[in-house]
Protein backbone atom coordinates (compact mmCIF):
# COMPACT_ATOMS: atom_id res chain seq x y z
CA UNK A 1 0.00 0.00 0.00
CA UNK A 2 1.01 3.55 -1.15
CA UNK A 3 1.92 5.81 2.17
CA UNK A 4 1.10 9.31 1.73
CA UNK A 5 0.58 11.80 4.92
CA UNK A 6 -3.04 12.97 6.37
CA UNK A 7 -4.08 16.32 4.40
CA UNK A 8 -4.17 17.92 7.89
CA UNK A 9 0.01 16.84 8.55
CA UNK A 10 1.56 18.34 5.24
CA UNK A 11 4.12 20.42 7.28
CA UNK A 12 5.63 18.42 9.71
CA UNK A 13 8.19 15.38 9.64
CA UNK A 14 7.01 11.78 9.77
CA UNK A 15 8.22 8.17 10.39
CA UNK A 16 7.11 5.37 8.56
CA UNK A 17 8.67 2.10 10.38
CA UNK A 18 8.83 -1.31 8.14
CA UNK A 19 9.09 -4.95 9.37
CA UNK A 20 10.60 -7.55 6.50
CA UNK A 21 10.01 -10.94 6.62
CA UNK A 22 13.58 -12.10 7.54
CA UNK A 23 16.81 -10.77 8.98
CA UNK A 24 19.77 -9.98 6.46
CA UNK A 25 22.48 -8.35 6.01
CA UNK A 26 21.88 -5.48 4.43
CA UNK A 27 24.15 -3.41 1.65
CA UNK A 28 21.31 -1.60 -0.23
CA UNK A 29 17.61 0.41 0.38
CA UNK A 30 15.45 0.94 -2.41
CA UNK A 31 12.73 3.94 -1.68
CA UNK A 32 10.08 3.97 -4.32
CA UNK A 33 8.46 7.81 -4.51
CA UNK A 34 6.17 8.31 -6.56
CA UNK A 35 5.02 11.61 -5.42
CA UNK A 36 6.98 14.84 -4.51
CA UNK A 37 10.32 12.87 -4.34
CA UNK A 38 13.24 13.90 -1.73
CA UNK A 39 11.97 13.99 1.14
CA UNK A 40 13.68 11.20 2.66
CA UNK A 41 15.97 12.82 5.20
CA UNK A 42 17.32 9.74 7.72
CA UNK A 43 16.85 6.04 7.41
CA UNK A 44 17.11 4.32 10.68
CA UNK A 45 18.00 0.13 11.43
CA UNK A 46 17.40 -1.54 14.47
CA UNK A 47 20.17 -3.78 16.22
CA UNK A 48 20.06 -6.14 17.95
CA UNK A 49 19.57 -4.56 20.94
CA UNK A 50 16.36 -2.98 19.65
CA UNK A 51 18.61 0.66 19.51
CA UNK A 52 17.69 2.95 15.95
CA UNK A 53 21.13 3.34 14.04
CA UNK A 54 21.40 5.58 11.44
CA UNK A 55 22.76 4.52 8.43
CA UNK A 56 21.31 7.84 6.14
CA UNK A 57 21.09 10.95 7.25
CA UNK A 58 20.97 14.84 5.12
CA UNK A 59 20.15 18.30 7.06
CA UNK A 60 17.00 19.09 4.72
CA UNK A 61 15.01 17.53 1.93
CA UNK A 62 14.25 18.90 -1.30
CA UNK A 63 11.53 18.62 -3.91
CA UNK A 64 11.78 16.40 -6.87
CA UNK A 65 8.68 16.47 -8.95
CA UNK A 66 9.23 13.72 -10.70
CA UNK A 67 8.69 9.57 -9.20
CA UNK A 68 11.74 7.94 -8.64
CA UNK A 69 13.53 5.02 -7.32
CA UNK A 70 15.99 6.34 -4.07
CA UNK A 71 18.92 4.52 -3.52
CA UNK A 72 20.74 6.33 -0.87
CA UNK A 73 24.40 5.51 0.28
CA UNK A 74 23.79 4.02 3.53
CA UNK A 75 26.76 3.44 5.99
CA UNK A 76 27.83 -0.42 6.31
CA UNK A 77 26.56 -2.44 9.43
CA UNK A 78 27.87 -5.25 10.90
CA UNK A 79 24.41 -6.79 12.26
CA UNK A 80 21.45 -8.29 10.27
CA UNK A 81 18.17 -6.45 9.64
CA UNK A 82 14.75 -6.59 9.54
CA UNK A 83 13.55 -3.21 10.83
CA UNK A 84 13.69 0.27 9.40
CA UNK A 85 12.79 3.64 10.43
CA UNK A 86 12.38 6.26 7.40
CA UNK A 87 12.11 9.71 8.54
CA UNK A 88 10.18 11.90 5.62
CA UNK A 89 10.46 15.74 5.76
CA UNK A 90 7.49 17.38 4.17
CA UNK A 91 8.01 20.76 4.84
CA UNK A 92 9.87 21.60 1.36
CA UNK A 93 6.90 20.01 -0.59
CA UNK A 94 4.41 21.85 0.99
CA UNK A 95 1.91 19.16 -0.35
CA UNK A 96 1.33 15.49 0.02
CA UNK A 97 4.36 12.90 -0.24
CA UNK A 98 3.88 9.35 -1.39
CA UNK A 99 6.20 6.49 -1.07
CA UNK A 100 5.26 3.14 -2.79
CA UNK A 101 7.60 0.38 -1.83
CA UNK A 102 10.50 -0.09 0.63
CA UNK A 103 12.94 -2.49 -0.45
CA UNK A 104 16.25 -4.07 0.64
CA UNK A 105 18.74 -6.10 -0.22
CA UNK A 106 22.14 -8.07 0.59
CA UNK A 107 25.19 -8.78 -1.79
CA UNK A 108 27.24 -11.79 -0.40
CA UNK A 109 29.45 -11.40 -3.68
CA UNK A 110 30.48 -7.80 -1.90
CA UNK A 111 31.22 -9.57 1.25
CA UNK A 112 33.66 -11.92 -0.36
CA UNK A 113 34.98 -9.74 -2.62
CA UNK A 114 36.07 -8.10 0.03
CA UNK A 115 37.38 -10.37 2.14
CA UNK A 116 35.17 -9.36 5.32
CA UNK A 117 32.59 -11.17 6.98
CA UNK A 118 29.53 -9.05 8.63
CA UNK A 119 29.70 -9.51 12.70
CA UNK A 120 29.52 -11.75 14.65
CA UNK A 121 30.53 -13.91 11.46
CA UNK A 122 34.41 -14.76 10.82
CA UNK A 123 36.19 -15.80 7.72
CA UNK A 124 37.42 -19.47 7.53
CA UNK A 125 39.13 -20.78 4.11
CA UNK A 126 36.64 -19.28 1.54
CA UNK A 127 33.11 -19.15 3.99
CA UNK A 128 31.13 -17.02 6.28
CA UNK A 129 31.43 -19.20 9.82
CA UNK A 130 29.96 -18.50 13.38
CA UNK A 131 30.85 -21.09 15.84
CA UNK A 132 28.82 -20.71 18.80
CA UNK A 133 29.44 -22.32 22.48
CA UNK A 134 26.12 -23.08 23.62
CA UNK A 135 23.99 -26.11 25.10
CA UNK A 136 20.89 -26.21 22.93
CA UNK A 137 19.04 -28.84 20.88
CA UNK A 138 19.41 -29.49 16.73
CA UNK A 139 15.86 -28.05 16.42
CA UNK A 140 17.06 -24.64 18.33
CA UNK A 141 20.37 -24.16 16.78
CA UNK A 142 18.48 -24.67 13.48
CA UNK A 143 16.11 -21.66 14.67
CA UNK A 144 19.21 -19.26 15.98
CA UNK A 145 21.33 -19.30 12.73
CA UNK A 146 18.17 -17.95 10.98
CA UNK A 147 17.62 -15.36 13.54
CA UNK A 148 20.79 -14.00 12.66
CA UNK A 149 20.29 -13.84 9.03
CA UNK A 150 22.11 -17.33 8.08
CA UNK A 151 21.85 -21.15 8.63
CA UNK A 152 23.40 -24.57 9.96
CA UNK A 153 26.62 -24.66 8.19
CA UNK A 154 26.76 -26.72 5.20
CA UNK A 155 29.87 -28.69 4.30
CA UNK A 156 29.16 -30.21 1.17
CA UNK A 157 32.56 -31.10 0.32
CA UNK A 158 34.70 -33.35 1.84
CA UNK A 159 37.39 -31.13 2.57
CA UNK A 160 35.04 -28.51 3.99
CA UNK A 161 34.15 -30.69 6.53
CA UNK A 162 37.72 -32.13 7.18
CA UNK A 163 39.17 -28.32 7.50
CA UNK A 164 36.39 -27.78 10.11
CA UNK A 165 36.52 -31.03 11.82
CA UNK A 166 40.28 -30.02 12.40
CA UNK A 167 39.52 -26.68 14.12
CA UNK A 168 36.64 -27.57 16.18
CA UNK A 169 40.11 -30.39 17.78
CA UNK A 170 42.58 -27.44 18.16
CA UNK A 171 39.38 -25.04 20.01
CA UNK A 172 39.52 -28.07 22.77
CA UNK A 173 35.88 -26.60 23.81
CA UNK A 174 34.67 -30.43 24.72
CA UNK A 175 31.44 -29.27 23.25
CA UNK A 176 29.61 -30.79 20.53
CA UNK A 177 28.45 -28.65 17.54
CA UNK A 178 25.30 -28.72 15.39
CA UNK A 179 25.74 -28.40 11.43
CA UNK A 180 22.61 -28.17 8.85
CA UNK A 181 22.75 -31.58 7.62
CA UNK A 182 19.27 -33.42 8.19
CA UNK A 183 17.58 -36.66 7.19
CA UNK A 184 14.33 -35.77 5.40
CA UNK A 185 13.52 -39.83 5.92
CA UNK A 186 13.14 -41.63 8.60
CA UNK A 187 11.83 -44.48 6.99
CA UNK A 188 14.56 -44.99 4.56
CA UNK A 189 17.07 -47.54 6.14
CA UNK A 190 20.22 -45.19 6.76
CA UNK A 191 18.00 -42.00 5.91
CA UNK A 192 17.59 -39.46 2.93
CA UNK A 193 20.25 -37.20 3.85
CA UNK A 194 20.51 -33.08 2.88
CA UNK A 195 22.31 -30.04 3.30
CA UNK A 196 19.20 -27.33 4.41
CA UNK A 197 20.08 -23.83 3.06
CA UNK A 198 17.65 -21.12 2.90
CA UNK A 199 14.67 -23.67 2.21
CA UNK A 200 16.31 -25.69 -0.44
CA UNK A 201 17.91 -28.93 0.07
CA UNK A 202 20.84 -30.41 -1.49
CA UNK A 203 21.59 -33.95 -1.29
CA UNK A 204 24.89 -35.17 -0.17
CA UNK A 205 27.70 -36.46 -2.56
CA UNK A 206 30.01 -38.56 -0.17
CA UNK A 207 29.32 -40.51 3.00
CA UNK A 208 30.05 -37.95 5.80
CA UNK A 209 29.67 -40.17 9.24
CA UNK A 210 31.65 -41.55 11.87
CA UNK A 211 31.61 -45.67 11.49
CA UNK A 212 28.21 -47.51 13.02
CA UNK A 213 26.63 -43.61 12.05
CA UNK A 214 23.76 -43.22 11.15
CA UNK A 215 21.77 -44.80 13.56
CA UNK A 216 18.70 -43.30 14.09
CA UNK A 217 15.96 -45.45 13.15
CA UNK A 218 11.90 -44.78 12.48
CA UNK A 219 11.29 -45.41 15.93
CA UNK A 220 13.87 -43.23 17.03
CA UNK A 221 14.75 -40.75 14.14
CA UNK A 222 17.93 -39.62 14.87
CA UNK A 223 17.61 -36.72 11.95
CA UNK A 224 19.90 -33.89 12.96
CA UNK A 225 23.87 -33.73 12.47
CA UNK A 226 26.49 -33.02 14.66
CA UNK A 227 30.49 -32.98 15.24
CA UNK A 228 30.59 -34.81 18.07
CA UNK A 229 33.23 -33.75 21.14
CA UNK A 230 33.34 -37.50 22.34
CA UNK A 231 34.07 -38.98 19.19
CA UNK A 232 36.78 -36.89 18.18
CA UNK A 233 34.60 -34.61 16.35
CA UNK A 234 33.69 -37.12 13.97
CA UNK A 235 29.78 -36.20 12.49
CA UNK A 236 27.01 -38.29 14.08
CA UNK A 237 23.27 -38.20 14.01
CA UNK A 238 21.19 -37.39 17.36
CA UNK A 239 17.87 -36.74 18.06
CA UNK A 240 16.93 -33.20 17.03
CA UNK A 241 15.04 -32.29 20.20
CA UNK A 242 14.57 -34.21 23.04
CA UNK A 243 15.86 -32.36 25.83
CA UNK A 244 19.91 -34.25 25.76
CA UNK A 245 22.13 -33.90 22.76
CA UNK A 246 22.21 -30.47 23.76
CA UNK A 247 25.69 -28.50 21.92
CA UNK A 248 26.86 -25.74 20.17
CA UNK A 249 26.00 -24.72 16.51
CA UNK A 250 27.85 -23.46 13.54
CA UNK A 251 26.39 -20.88 11.37
CA UNK A 252 27.12 -19.89 7.96
CA UNK A 253 25.64 -17.15 5.34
Amino acid sequence: NTWTQSSNQLDRVHFIEVKFPRKIFLTKVNIYETYHAGAVVKISAKDEDNQWVVIYNVTHAHVIRKARKFSPPIKRIMFPVDELRIEVDCLASKGYVEIDAIEISLSIALLFLSDMCPLPFFKYRSSCYFIKKDAVSGDEAFARCLQIGGYLANFETLEETMLMKDKLKKMKTGISYYVGGRNINSKKPGGDWRWIKHGTMTKMTYFVFSKGEPSGTEQSPENCMIFLAGDRYKIHDVLCDNGYNLGGYICEI
